[in-house]
């Protein structure tokens, strides 16, 4: 019986020695816990990511109005080419201002985090640390990419077949031949 007594003294010793940090403790390991999933997930990297898709996009859109206005922008004079120039950069610097990585992973610990107990955390970042679970959380941002994708096509493609319903319909209604 001298074992369940030893057992018994060594647990009151543990919590007399560390109740006191306990709160601080599990804050930290909550906060040691996020942070390895924030890199597992690689938040920074879909910050860095997005801010691309988004230069990506503006550059579309130039691309849009010199297509546009190709003529007309062919023919500016110096002053005009110069004020010309200046818009797109202004429009490139609005449309390249990107989130910021510190606050997209603050952002995505507290949804990740919501409803997980700091022993959840604890064991989803355990598991992001062994090959399996890398090779889960690839998988599943692989596959969240796909549907993120196939959603926008999808969106994109109703949009231009109602857009060119509706065009039809108000040329019609206008007596404007197509």
């Amino acid at each position: 019986m001298p074992r369940p007594a030893l057992a018994v003294s060594c647990l009151a010793v543990a919590v007399v020695l560390v109740l006191p940090g306990c709160a601080s403790t599990a804050a930290e390991s909550r906060q040691d816990s996020l942070a390895q999933l924030i890199e597992a997930y690689d938040v920074e990297g879909a910050v860095t990511r997005a801010a691309t898709q988004t230069l990506e996009e503006a550059h579309r859109s130039i691309e849009r109005v010199r297509s546009t206005y190709g003529e007309a922008l062919a023919h500016l004079s110096p002053e005009q080419r110069t004020r010309y120039e200046a818009a797109t950069d202004r429009f490139v610097r609005a449309a390249h201002s990107s989130a910021d990585a510190g606050q997209a992973s603050a952002a995505w610990a507290q949804a990740y985090a919501a409803n997980l107990s700091d022993e959840e955390l604890r064991r989803a970042a355990q598991l992001a640390r062994t090959p399996s679970g890398r090779a889960q959380i690839q998988a599943s941002l692989a596959a969240e990419s796909q549907l993120r994708a196939y959603l926008a096509q999808q969106h994109s493609a109703g949009i231009e077949q109602a857009e060119q319903q509706y065009q039809a319909e108000v040329r019609a209604l206008l007596g404007v031949p197509h």
